[in-house]
Order: C-alpha cells, then structure tokens, then sequence
C-alpha cells in the first residue's frame, strides 16, 4: 500500500509539470486527501510522508526533464536532405510509407551539418527500405499538424518526434545498422505474415494477421468498422485488453492441464505471454501489455486483493519513470484499468454468477456451467466495465452489443492465438502439417466474422455518445481509490502482502 501512495504522488508531480496529463489536478488532489485520510493513520509512518513528498518532487522534475524540442527541429520550413538509420519497422499503408528516421546529418543551404533527432517520414509506399537502413531522405521539413480534436503534434511529441517530411525521396545507402535481435524478430514477423497470406483465404487471412500479428493493415474497411460497432476492436489489436483477457484465460486453461500445481501454471502463463510478446515484435506497447498480463498472472496466484493496486504501482512507477508520457497513452491505460477491473471484479461477479447457477441447475450441473464460462465470462465482463469509459471518452461511441458480442468471440481467442503460434512454428519445417493446423484456425477465425458482422448490422448495435470527461475522470479515480481501500481492509485482516 505504502507503494500505492508513493506513485500516485510520482503521478501528481508529472501531472503538475503537464497538467493536461490524464486526469485533473484539482480532482487528483481531492481524491488523494480522500483516501489519506481513510488510510494513513493505519498505513503511513511519518518518514513515508517525508517519501511521498520525494516522489513527488521527482516526478515535476522527471517531467520537466523530458525534451521538448530536438536539433532536427531547427530546421522546420526548410527543404533538405537527411541522412539517417531508420529506427522502427516501416508502416506500409495503402498509399505511403512511414519511416522513423534517427537523423545523423542534413544537407540545407548547400552544406552539411550533424544534427539528431526523430523524423518521421512519408514517403511513396514503393520505396523499397527496411528497419536498420541508412538513407537519404529529401523533402520539405515541416511541424506536425494540430488539430482542433487531435493533435499530431502532441501525439508524436510525446514518442520525441518534433519534424515530419512528407512526399519524401528516398536513396538506400547502405544496411544493417540496427539491432541484430530486432532485425531477427522483424524476419520471424513477416515469415509468418507471408506463410499465413499464403495459407488462409480473406477475410480470415487479414483477421489472424491483426489478431496474432498486430498488423490490421489487411483488415477490410468495412470489417474494421464491423468490430468498431459491436466493441470488439481490441480483438484485432495487440492491446493491453486483448491480451490481458487472453491470459487470463490461458492461465484458466493451464490450471486445467495441471490441477492444483499453481507454479507450474502460472510459469506456464507468464512464459506464453513473454513467448508471445517476443514472437510478434517486442516494441514497446507489446511489452507493457505482456507486464501488465504478468501480473495479473501473478496476482491471481497469489489471491490476494492488495497485489493487484500494489503491483500496478510498481509498473506505473518503473514505466514512468522510464518515459513519464507513457502515462497518455491509450494502451497503457486500458491494460492497466483492465488489470485493476478484474482484480476488483472477477471474484465478486463470480461468486453472483455460482449464486444464479446454483438456483437454476443441479450442483454438477452448475459446477461444470461455472467451470467452462466463469473466465470468458466473468473476465469479459470485468474488464469491459473498467474499460468501457475510456473507450466512450476516446472513440465517442457506446456499443449496445459489446456484451454478448464478446461472450462469444473472446472464449475462442485462446483456442486461436494456440493453435495460430503452433502453425506458425510448425509451416517452416513441416509445410504441410502447418498448412493444416493453420485451417483449423478458419473455424474460430469464421465463428469471429460470422458474429461481428452479424451483430453489427444491427441498427441499435451502436450510438454516438459524448460525456462530460469529468464524470470518466471521477469514475476512474474512485475505483482507484476503492481499490486502495479494499487493499488495505485485506491486509488489515491477515490475507494481504504488503509492498
């Protein structure tokens, strides 16, 4: 607990320094007096005051140490050529190629000066370029859009890019300047990419692609916009939702296989998703779901309420302080108020879901009812309600059919992201084996479409719904502090851990 009250001062620090930064300051502040006074007198120690003041003073200055502006960036309004490694995977849309360029040099005012800094590139998406190559790329160097809604700027401000190019001309210099492990995993990525293009007919070929991949470039517009309706999207995007559910019940699945050893389940769990994370590029999003999901993972082994707010303010605070933005960004936020959903959730709702079974069906009966549906279900369910806000406050729209949409597709993501990877290790060394564990695949992949599109046709699946952000910021900030509250009523009684 005492973890807790440290990072949410960490976060009040960076929040001061930033004040648009995720939630009001004025209502941070509210809350935290709040939950001081419920809990101090039994948790903190005077010297944890002393602590709590620290962090929060390191958090303003962590925030104020983050770089606002790059050497690149003095050159915005000039036509240049820069020279350069692209840093990332090139992102191939339909029209163009985007390009993150770590700058070296620029040629402008016929003369050659280094520099450095983010850039990101635009170019004709025929250019033939790679993760690790040295290029030159001429074009005109200008400042991200900002936008009335939305602002490019400040989005790629925050990922250290302050210049764009657009329409950019791309020469090759030479190659392989990356990493040798990130090259590796880049090769491994668009092997099986190929393998399942090859392999499976559309639209199931562009859905496992998204699903196992990450990649929804091959995903119809119209599909997409399906998943949008019904709330599913998270399905075909690496996220930390996806694949925090998505553990959570492969662990479920584990514990079948091995009973009552719980070691053995929960590092069966925890290696899937570091295998997983790995497997489909290890960039920095993936690998915050993949902690997230870890601890999860960890925490429902444990069984013990006052782990999970503890553990999600070690991981905010270590991730924060490594780069103090990631607290904006979107995926950071759903994995970590999924993980806080089910580990406030799932039980209570399990337990009324045994209660409703118990009066409708015969003991067995409901005991093998709550086995097979209580994870899909019940982790579902929790991890929409604690979700479901954001999703209201960043997309605008609220789906009627989210519910039994996901009652019927998420069970089937496990039995999908098993069988994909087995075929994915498999095809290289034995095609034809491959090739057949990759169509058992077309049956869970065709039940998704058959459901998504089916649902969202539906003139109610959705509406446009706006709220006042302050109510999501309120909601949040009170399953936190609820979350708080538990933790310390559990270990007070003698079945918590204390971080």
């Amino acid at each position: 607990m005492r973890l807790v009250f440290v990072t949410v001062a960490w976060v009040l620090g960076i929040s001061l320094v930033k004040s648009s930064l995720l939630f009001d300051l004025s209502i941070w502040l509210v809350c935290v007096v709040a939950a001081l006074a419920v809990v101090a007198k039994y948790s903190l120690h005077p010297r944890w005051f002393v602590l709590v003041l620290v962090a929060f003073a390191g958090g303003a200055a962590r925030q104020s140490a983050i770089p606002q502006f790059s050497d690149i960036a003095q050159y915005n309004g000039n036509t240049g050529t820069i020279t350069g490694i692209i840093s990332s995977e090139p992102d191939i849309r339909d029209d163009r190629i985007q390009l993150r360029l770590q700058a070296e040099s620029i040629f402008v005012s016929n003369k050659t000066i280094t520099t450095s800094g983010q850039v990101l590139v635009e170019a004709f998406v025929t250019a033939d370029v790679s993760y690790g190559d040295r290029i030159r790329s001429t074009g005109f160097l200008s400042v991200p859009a900002a936008g009335d809604t939305f602002s490019y700027a400040d989005y790629l401000g925050r990922q250290g890019v302050f210049t764009m190019m657009s329409f950019a001309g791309i020469e090759v210099v030479d190659s392989g300047h990356g990493s040798p492990l990130h090259a590796a995993l880049l090769d491994l990525k668009q092997a099986v990419q190929d393998s399942i293009a090859q392999t499976l007919p559309e639209p199931q070929a562009g859905l496992l692609i998204g699903i196992l991949l990450g990649n929804e470039r091959g995903i119809s517009p119209q599909l997409a916009q399906d998943f949008y309706r019904v709330g599913a999207i998270h399905i075909v995007a690496i996220s930390g939702f996806n694949m925090i559910v998505i553990s959570a019940i492969v662990m479920r699945v584990l514990e079948g296989i091995f009973h009552r050893r719980r070691r053995l389940t929960v590092f069966g769990s925890i290696l899937f998703i570091v295998i997983y994370a790995i497997f489909v590029g290890a960039d920095p999003s993936i690998m915050r779901a993949a902690l997230m999901s870890s601890l999860l993972v960890i925490g429902r082994h444990l069984k013990r309420n006052v782990y999970v707010p503890a553990s999600l303010a070690f991981a905010t605070l270590a991730l924060s302080i490594a780069d103090p933005n990631v607290l904006l960004d979107v995926g950071f936020q759903l994995s970590f108020f999924a993980v806080l959903g089910i580990g406030q959730f799932a039980d209570p709702l399990s337990r009324v879901f045994r209660a409703w079974l118990d009066k409708r069906f015969s003991a067995p009966a409901a005991n093998n009812i709550h086995t097979f549906l209580n994870e899909p279900l019940i982790v579902s369910i929790a991890a929409q309600i604690s979700t479901l806000p954001l999703i209201i406050l960043y997309f605008g729209r609220l789906s009627l059919v989210a519910l039994p949409v996901n009652l019927l597709i998420v069970p089937m993501q496990s039995l999908l992201l098993i069988a994909a990877l087995t075929a994915a290790v498999v095809f290289p060394l034995l095609p034809p084996i491959g090739t057949v564990i990759y169509w058992m695949t077309m049956m869970f992949l065709s039940w998704t479409i058959t459901i998504v599109r089916g649902f969202a046709q539906l003139d109610f699946a959705d509406f446009v719904l706006n709220m006042d952000g302050r109510w999501i910021q309120a909601f949040y900030l009170l399953m936190i502090v609820g979350a708080m509250v538990s933790a310390h009523r559990a270990r007070r009684f003698g079945y918590g851990w204390q971080a």
